[in-house]
């Protein structure tokens, strides 16, 4: 009879920790978190560098974190090894031993296995602020860059300024170019450089949902955003628009109050956020006084979902946590 070992089931069960020395461990230990739908029990530290701040102010070692889960008290974390191996009879879970969850997961392996990946998947948010955003390519996307059809396999990073005009910045081990765009008019580019600037702004806008327009509020409310992993507690206001029996005219769609892109159909819209990953849920609608169907919708993720079954859950758990 065939026996199984997938050691990060002891983790999920309270029977042993898994040990993080590094901010690349750490990243994988976040991801394996929010596939596990617990992405919540980090709270604000969803960063190994905060991590290793608490672990200063309270004179732990900031190198090594034996982080433990219980279903009552959520995620703990402790420093001492010995202990550990004590308690659990057994040498805590090493990161690499979280790759047998991502195979059953499907989600580095067969689910992408005839599906290309996108630039989100390639990419990871380096800079965050106010000004611009600054992407950091992937090591070993270089094939998977060159698949996408505008990029030449050799980007290091992108960088896009935020407001009305957006200075588009590729850098390259050889050289860096840039180009313009935005309501002061555009740099004219070659149909090329113009499909990066869509798959870059897809990436950015949607994908990692940043703000990038020159509404200060909004820009203020996405600086939280450092990871795919900051979008999952995201709530977006989505409208949209139309005119009914109208031919060939195009459904536009707004996201937080400003225009975000035109789509051939009411279908086609609804498809494009189900295909990247969000969930629309419908909330009301109404006729403008133009005429036009104003349909409004709150935009999540699917991650978001699974975060609000935990939340009931845990509240369905405390409600018979009594004590006597």
């Amino acid at each position: 009879m065939k026996t199984y070992d997938y050691k990060w089931i002891d983790f999920l069960s309270n029977r042993n920790s898994i040990k993080v020395t590094n901010e690349d461990e750490f990243n994988i230990f976040k991801s394996f978190i929010a596939q596990c739908g617990l992405y919540d029990i980090l709270n604000e530290y969803t960063t190994f560098q905060l991590f290793q701040h608490l672990a200063k102010i309270n004179g732990k070692n900031t190198n090594l974190f034996l982080f433990e889960y219980d279903n009552s008290k959520g995620l703990t974390w402790s420093d001492d090894l010995n202990n550990s191996i004590e308690w659990y009879g057994k040498e805590p879970i090493e990161v690499e031993d979280l790759h047998e969850f991502f195979v059953k997961k499907n989600l580095d392996c067969s689910i992408n296995r005839n599906k290309e990946k996108r630039l989100c998947d390639l990419v990871e948010i380096e800079t965050n602020n106010r000004d611009c955003v600054l992407l950091k390519v992937k090591d070993g996307s270089r094939l998977s860059l060159i698949k996408l059809g505008c990029f030449d396999g050799d980007e290091k990073a992108i960088r896009v300024t935020k407001g009305k005009n957006h200075t588009y910045t590729i850098f390259t081990k050889e050289k860096n170019y840039s180009w313009e765009h935005g309501e002061k008019g555009y740099t004219i580019v070659s149909d090329n450089k113009d499909r990066k600037r869509m798959l870059i702004n897809d990436c950015i806008e949607n994908d990692f949902d940043i703000y990038i327009g020159d509404n200060k509020d909004l820009v203020k409310k996405s600086l939280s955003i450092h990871c795919i992993e900051d979008t999952y507690k995201n709530e977006n206001d989505i409208e949209i628009m139309y005119w009914e029996n109208q031919q060939n005219e195009r459904v536009v769609v707004h996201k937080n109050g400003e225009f975000f892109r035109a789509f051939s159909s009411k279908e086609e819209a609804k498809k494009f956020f189900k295909d990247t990953g969000y969930v629309l849920a419908y909330s009301d609608d109404y006729v403008s006084n133009t005429g036009c169907i104003v349909e409004e919708y709150k935009l999540v993720k699917e991650q978001y979902l699974n975060l609000k079954r935990e939340e009931i859950n845990q509240k369905k758990d405390s409600d018979f946590d009594y004590d006597y």
